[in-house]
């Protein structure tokens, strides 16, 4: 586990690394929380080799002592999914708020592919069930009393690619849903998401004031004015 924190701490807050990835990778993200005052633990978990609903079971077995009480969760790609799953369980008694970066919440239709793969089973185990998008629409609802905030990516100039908008690996339409109080996309890749000061910024300011920051130049917020967005929350899914 790796914890960064400040003198002006906060709740604690976990975040949760993504498909075969670790703690490692939250480092960047994790010290400018901490520099915003966040008191942050990083949580390595197996995420490859078993089911979303193991994974979730790990998490619940190694959050430290101290988060007995309540907490946030910030998590990158399926961590987001884990994160989600957690607040479901332990609900707004134990998690106030959610925040995802670059999760496909909404599935993608390649685990359709995978799913028939003895080699992507064998690597990383069931996981491609739980990402079917028919699979994903069953969990696209509002958690009582929990915020829950999205930040996608989108590499500039793939909104005129076919299969549309994408940080490069995840759809944009894969990170929306109607469960999100709110959505950001800002100018990303799925893996410079952990190292973006944009992102950092717009975390600190979903836990502290429940929003994201007016959306700068060259991102785009829509969980404001949904119906007037091109990007809108709708719950749908391609890949």
């Amino acid at each position: 586990m790796h914890q960064s924190s400040s003198p002006e701490t906060r709740a604690p807050l976990i975040l949760l690394h993504g498909l075969g990835s670790g703690a490692w990778s939250m480092y960047v993200l994790a010290t400018r929380l901490g520099r915003l005052g966040f008191d942050v633990e990083v949580l390595s978990y197996r995420s490859h080799g078993q089911s979303l609903a193991q994974m979730t079971d790990e998490i619940q077995t190694i959050l430290p002592e101290r988060f007995n009480g309540r907490f946030d969760v910030v998590a990158h790609s399926l961590g987001g999914l884990v994160g989600h799953q957690l607040a479901k369980r332990l609900g707004s008694t134990a998690i106030s708020k959610v925040v995802m970066l670059g999760s496909p919440f909404l599935g993608t239709r390649v685990a359709g592919v995978l799913v028939k793969s003895c080699l992507a089973r064998f690597i990383y185990g069931p996981i491609w069930s739980d990402l079917l998008p028919e699979e994903r629409r069953r969990h696209d609802i509002r958690i009582e009393g929990i915020e829950i905030g999205m930040i996608a990516g989108v590499i500039p100039g793939t909104q005129f690619l076919p299969r549309g908008a994408s940080d490069g690996l995840i759809p944009l339409t894969s990170t929306k849903g109607a469960c999100f109080n709110h959505h950001i996309a800002i100018p990303a890749s799925h893996a410079t998401l952990l190292i973006s000061k944009t992102a950092a910024d717009n975390v600190g300011s979903f836990l502290k004031f429940g929003h994201f920051l007016q959306a700068s130049e060259g991102s785009h917020s829509d969980g404001f004015t949904p119906e007037q967005s091109p990007v809108a929350c709708q719950p749908q899914s391609s890949f």
